[in-house]
């Protein structure tokens, strides 16, 4: 009997522990709106969804796109500056921040173009500057190859979608660990701390910018409900995706790259070099989100960049 007690008490012990330590619930829609929207946040009604996103300042307008993990709130340095002589609009993409997860688990970029494109409609934009980090640099340039008269020019800041298909991603990170049939079972309800610390601390060579209030903000915008489930929908449909020549666009570029970029190394700029209107940027000592890292540096060569564009130039 006593055998049995213990068994027991052993049993209820490891249920205590996952459910503590492994397992975690998603975090409330509304907790995380009174944390992370402000004044300038506006939500649009889009296919169910509603999507979060900030439009602020005036003249040419300039659409940011985050990155796999990310929010709209990666680009609060940019923003802050080109507010000043821009329009900047940003949005949590589906399956990320307070956006949400699509009803019919779509994530390809084919979805994520149509995606920009209804909501750059939706706003009346026409003929604007189209930026964006990691994925959403995949989603901005291969937006502009399907709709080429709406963009004047792209800003991408290691961008992902390059034709050359060779990766040497850490392994143990979010995106390889998404991919294994047995483990992403268990994303749409793991404690996603560690994780999600462990690839930050990837994506950063300047890990100093890793503050706590930035880590906690990508660790509770994982835990709103379903995206921990669609970040899995979305990494088992890159493989999917279509492989694209951005070299066939003719759309004044700009490059940015970290030397350091463990997630999207260097290698894989190669694959943008013939663009045949495009400029680069490499910076040393910097990893996957120059934007943040450099951020000063980084937004100064934007404007240069958008200040010269003959559409916008006196």
């Amino acid at each position: 009997m006593m055998k049995i007690i213990k068994y027991l008490l052993l049993i209820l012990s490891l249920v205590f522990v996952v459910n503590k330590y492994v397992f975690q619930p998603p975090l409330d829609l509304e907790t995380l709106k009174e944390r992370y929207t402000d004044e300038h946040s506006n939500w649009m009604e889009m296919n169910g969804l509603d999507v979060h996103y900030k439009d602020e300042g005036s003249g040419v307008s300039i659409v940011l796109i985050h990155g796999t993990g990310a929010s709209l709130q990666t680009f609060d340095e940019w923003a802050d500056t080109l507010k000043k002589y821009y329009r900047v609009i940003r949005m949590d993409l589906p399956a990320f921040g307070l956006t949400g997860p699509n009803i019919d688990n779509d994530y390809s970029i084919k979805s994520y173009v149509a995606f920009i494109d209804e909501f750059t409609r939706k706003l009346g934009l026409e003929d604007f500057v189209l930026g964006g980090n990691s994925l959403g640099g995949e989603i901005a340039w291969k937006y502009a190859y399907y709709h080429p008269a709406q963009v004047a020019g792209l800003i991408l800041l290691s961008p992902a979608g390059s034709p050359i298909q060779e990766y040497d991603m850490p392994f143990f990170s979010a995106f390889t660990l998404a991919r294994i049939p047995v483990i992403s079972q268990l994303f749409s309800k793991v404690n996603s701390k560690y994780l999600v610390e462990k690839t930050l601390r990837q994506a950063y060579e300047k890990e100093e910018l890793l503050t706590e209030d930035k880590i906690r903000m990508y660790q509770d915008m994982s835990l709103r409900e379903g995206n921990r489930a669609a970040f899995v929908y979305r990494m088992q449909q890159i493989q999917h995706d279509p492989i694209l020549q951005p070299n066939e666009l003719m759309i004044p570029t700009l490059i940015i790259w970290g030397e350091k970029d463990k997630i999207l190394p260097l290698k894989q700029f190669d694959g943008f070099v013939e663009m045949k209107n495009m400029q680069s940027v490499i910076y040393e000592d910097v990893g996957h989100t120059p934007h943040d890292e450099v951020a000063v540096r980084s937004v100064h060569e934007a404007i240069e960049f958008i200040n010269k564009l003959e559409k916008y130039s006196n």
